[in-house]
């Protein structure tokens, strides 16, 4: 049954000279002993596995050839890329305890606009959009209005060095007639952007073009102030991305982008004609009176394409769906209008900041209000699983990859970041002048750990915070 058989050696020519080879049974590692001068010098042992060569000190690279390679390539990487974010292989993977204190560093403090109006005040970072491949980021400021706008719209974009620092002045600027709202890159063509006026105007830039003239579209889509741009799927066609608008006129705006803006649907949300419960507190008297109320925010879900969620004035929390919408009076074959509503929250007592769905679990979402109040909510329930009260932010945002944690700025200078599990905060990242305000953060979109923040007083901060310590915390 078993028997015994020997093998002649078979060796090999190497690129080294070498005297011998010889192997060791008890390892699994060649040696090879190199015998130089007389049998009087000792040996140099090498425990190597492959032998070494010298990498020439230039090669030659057929760029054509590598351009075709990866733009071969590249379709299918860019699916499975995408198709893992929202991946859940790692969900209940747990990391060492014995891990280090996290480590919050500032990494570039910068003033984006320098002065002032005719009035003293000075501009205020109003949005902050990363492009797609994490390299540029686009900033806006604006100044306060109570009736119109005076002020010209200014854009501005600065770009990532090799040492992964920002300028002190912008690689480009981009100018508006009136100030900028809101801004938005493509998430896929990094070099588009979409701005939002305070008067209504939606503007498309195209930042590669070397001239002057960046535009490629603009439009008056809304008649007051526009108060959030989204890029999002189409439902007829997933691969078709879409821009959707929405204002204090009330309505919300799906267009359809290709060197032009088209507009592809129109919605706007009715109030009930019957609240759930009596509030509290009373809708403010100009509010009230508005016929159409105006959408403050709002967010489709990255999971259900057909759903979103809108946060209307008056403290108005709304689900809404692209299907099964109702026709309104008004509509046309060419602007068709629709209400969208599916189902009413129970209404804030305050105006609604931001609403948002969690970019880890496609049943949850939050709304915030300008009170410090954030419901959790999970889908098909009527009641917040879970309810919040923090502090006053003018941001929040759901951290990508890490579901258990949410960070927000605001008052007092300040980054918190907090736990939804314990509702506790897991860390506060301060500025010594605490009387200045964040008004915006932006997670970077290749690099979550780098994140823009911007403030009431025109300065650009860029913080790298360790955000996987900080969800090891409230695990």
């Amino acid at each position: 049954m078993f028997s015994t058989q020997d093998c002649e050696c078979v060796g090999f020519e190497s690129i080294w000279k070498v005297t011998k080879v010889y192997e060791v049974n008890s390892s699994q590692t060649n040696y090879v002993s190199h015998e130089i001068g007389t049998t009087t010098q000792p040996k140099v042992t090498s425990e190597t596995q492959t032998d070494m060569f010298e990498i020439p000190a230039t090669c030659e690279v057929d760029m054509e050839r590598l351009s075709k390679w990866l733009n071969k390539i590249y379709p299918t990487v860019s699916k499975e890329l995408n198709e893992t974010i929202h991946s859940q292989a790692f969900k209940n993977y747990r990391l060492d305890k014995n891990y280090e204190k996290p480590s919050v560093k500032l990494l570039q403090s910068l003033k984006v606009i320098a002065g002032q109006d005719n009035s003293g005040e000075i501009p205020r970072v109003s949005s902050l959009s990363w492009n797609s491949t994490g390299n540029t980021l686009a900033i806006s400021c604006n100044y306060c209005h109570k009736i119109w706008c005076y002020h010209p719209g200014l854009v501005s974009l600065f770009t990532f060095d090799r040492f992964e620092q920002f300028s002190e002045t912008p690689t480009k600027k981009l100018v508006a007639e009136t100030c900028v709202s809101v801004i938005n890159f493509h998430p896929n063509l990094p070099f588009i952007i979409a701005a939002g006026t305070y008067t209504g105007a939606i503007i498309i830039w195209n930042i590669q073009n070397d001239d002057d003239d960046n535009v490629i579209v603009k439009i008056q889509a809304h008649e007051e102030n526009i108060t959030q741009l989204s890029w999002i799927s189409d439902l007829d066609d997933p691969k078709i991305v879409i821009l959707a608008s929405s204002s204090l006129d009330g309505c919300l705006c799906l267009w359809n982008f290709n060197s032009e803006l088209e507009i592809k649907h129109k919605y706007k949300i009715k109030s009930p004609i019957l609240p759930k419960s009596p509030r509290l507190l009373q809708v403010p008297e100009e509010i009230a009176k508005k016929i159409e109320r105006g959408v403050i925010t709002f967010d489709f879900s990255p999971y259900i394409r057909d759903m979103f969620i809108v946060g209307v004035e008056g403290g108005l929390l709304v689900q809404c769906s692209l299907l099964g919408t109702v026709p309104l009076k008004g509509s046309t074959k060419e602007v068709p209008i629709s209400d969208p509503v599916y189902k009413y929250f129970e209404p804030h007592e305050s105006e609604i900041v931001k609403v948002q769905f969690s970019p880890n679990r496609k049943e949850m979402f939050f709304s915030y209000t300008n009170s410090g109040q954030l419901r959790i909510y999970i889908l098909n329930e009527d009641e917040p699983a879970q309810t919040i009260f923090i502090n006053t932010f003018l941001d929040l945002t759901f951290i990508p990859f890490h579901e258990k944690i949410i960070a927000g700025c605001g008052s007092k200078g300040s980054i918190e970041i907090f736990g939804l599990r314990s509702t506790n905060s897991l860390h506060s990242i301060e500025n010594s002048n605490f009387e200045i305000t964040m008004t915006r953060m932006e997670l970077n979109r290749s690099r979550v750990s780098t994140v823009a923040v911007g403030k009431n007083n025109g300065v650009l901060e860029l913080w790298s915070v360790p955000w996987s310590c900080f969800n090891q915390e409230e695990n």
